[in-house]
């Protein structure tokens, strides 16, 4: 591989056997996988100095080679450099942060010099600082205040000004400043690509992309191409599988859940192959919920079943949700109610008003499968108000345009109206104003429904036909079954 400065970024403040390994080990390898496999390889068969294993550890837990570390910590001794790191591959809220901060001060302690302290605690606080489990991140800012000068002063420690300018992108992101956050993102993007850091440069890139996704697909879709082209150089599985996510969950707002489901189980695949298990079945019912979302509750319900079979969680809240959505898909109310009781019954910790927003939406389903459409309406405008994005509006609105149809008057005087009421209306307005084309697809079934339901047959069949062409050109099959189920009154093939 060619020389990476997120590897040679040390060379002039390592001792030259440290430094010559490292180079050794670059030379042989293919990419900045391979190198930290290489490197874990060569720390495992030979005793080595401590900050050698701890730069095997860096590299390992850089990429996210959760199994690589813990390969890594049954052959080796740790380290107290690399501890820290360790910690971090622990569940978020496992570890207390007293831990976190007695586990850094000792790395700290025992840090060579100044350049790989700071190596050190930048990692470090980059990550914790993603972490919610940690509100103290936010408060206990004295040693990064300390560092941020050193950084901004000594030209020898500006490798480590992306990382200031990274955790400033993400205090205004917090904000909701999106504007700032950009510019911070760009500079830190900016001086990382400068250092040759590239791994960072993958990492920000992705940032910015998920950042900006529910604002602007198409820009979000351009920098995730970048940020793919610099993964694929590195073959970092890690950041591959950031933008897996990334093309998913942009997928799945668009409605072209087919695509989302490839993305996604291609993260969920990697997240296995790297040992990242405590993300696992959270990851895995996101691909359920994509299931529940074209209508597919069989396939749904198998797989949610699969993740409670082995779930690790004493209070499956999640799982409970999704397999609810997938018993009303398949008109297994009483189950449904059941499993929707246990939900209540185990509230998440973390209570958010989007958790809060599904116990509604499903409770609006219930409503809507047992025609008591007031109840359902109210339910699902709850649901509405609760969920934050876009993209969980999306099945509100589409919910609640259903339910509008369903309780419109359909007098004389109105067989010409163009909308069922606001929310058929708030729905057009969000597909016209965002770039949604399976979202788009079924508003466009609704507005059939309507038509069809106003006697207006004709224009009910040019919109069917309109929606079957999508689903045939976009690869959006799921569309076609929704047709046939939501009217097979029109009889589509």
């Amino acid at each position: 591989m060619k020389p990476l400065g997120t590897i040679t970024a040390c060379f002039p403040h390592v001792v030259e056997e440290t430094r010559g390994i490292l180079q050794k080990v670059m030379d042989e390898a293919k990419d900045y996988n391979e190198f930290a496999d290489l490197l874990c390889e060569r720390v495992i068969k030979e005793k080595s100095p401590p900050l050698l294993n701890y730069f095997a550890y860096y590299h390992a837990y850089n990429q996210e080679k959760f199994n690589l570390v813990r390969e890594l910590e049954k052959k080796v001794i740790v380290p107290d450099l690399a501890k820290p790191l360790l910690l971090l591959t622990q569940p978020w809220g496992n570890i207390d942060w007293d831990d976190h901060q007695k586990s850094i001060a000792a790395a700290l302690r025992d840090s060579p010099n100044d350049w790989i302290a700071c190596h050190i605690y930048m990692n470090w606080r980059l990550d914790i600082g993603a972490s919610m489990a940690y509100p103290e991140r936010l408060t206990d800012l004295e040693p990064l205040r300390i560092l941020e000068s050193k950084i901004e002063g000594d030209e020898d420690f500006s490798f480590f000004l992306s990382f200031l300018h990274h955790i400033k992108a993400e205090e205004f992101q917090r904000e909701g400043k999106i504007d700032e956050a950009k510019a911070w993102y760009d500079r830190a993007i900016t001086i990382a690509k400068k250092h040759d850091d590239l791994t960072h440069v993958a990492v920000l890139l992705y940032n910015k992309a998920n950042m900006i996704k529910n604002v602007n697909f198409n820009e979000a879709l351009s920098i995730l191409r970048s940020q793919r082209s610099v993964s694929e150089e590195l073959g970092c599985l890690y950041t591959l599988r950031l933008n897996d996510l990334a093309l998913g969950l942009i997928a799945q707002a668009r409605g072209e859940y087919e695509t989302a489901v490839k993305h996604l189980e291609e993260h969920v695949h990697s997240l296995d192959s790297l040992g990242l298990d405590s993300w696992l079945d959270f990851h895995k019912i996101v691909v359920v919920a994509l299931y529940n979302q074209m209508n597919i509750g069989d396939r749904a319900l198998k797989a949610i079943n699969d993740v409670l079979e082995g779930y690790q969680s004493e209070t499956p809240w999640f799982p409970y949700i999704h397999q609810t959505w997938a018993l009303l898909n398949l008109n297994r109310v009483d189950e449904a109610v059941q499993t929707l009781d246990l939900a209540r019954d185990r509230p998440p910790k973390s209570g958010t008003d989007w958790l809060l927003g599904y116990i509604h939406f499903l409770d609006g389903l219930l409503f809507k499968k047992r025609y008591e459409f007031p109840s359902a309406k109210f339910e699902l405008e709850q649901a509405h108000s609760l969920f934050g994005s876009f993209p969980s509006t999306n099945q509100t609105l589409i919910h609640l345009t259903d339910v509008e149809i369903e309780m419109f008057s359909y007098e004389k005087e109105k067989l010409n109206a163009d909308f069922s009421g606001p929310w058929m209306q708030k729905l057009m307005e969000q597909v016209q104003e965002k770039d949604l084309p399976g979202i788009e697809a079924q508003a466009m079934l609704l507005k059939a429904k309507f038509r069809f339901k106003q006697g207006r047959t004709s224009d009910a069949k040019k919109l069917i036909k309109k929606v079957l062409k999508t689903s045939k050109s976009s690869g959006m099959n799921y569309l076609k079954s929704m047709a046939e189920l939501l009217l097979p009154e029109l009889l589509v093939s």
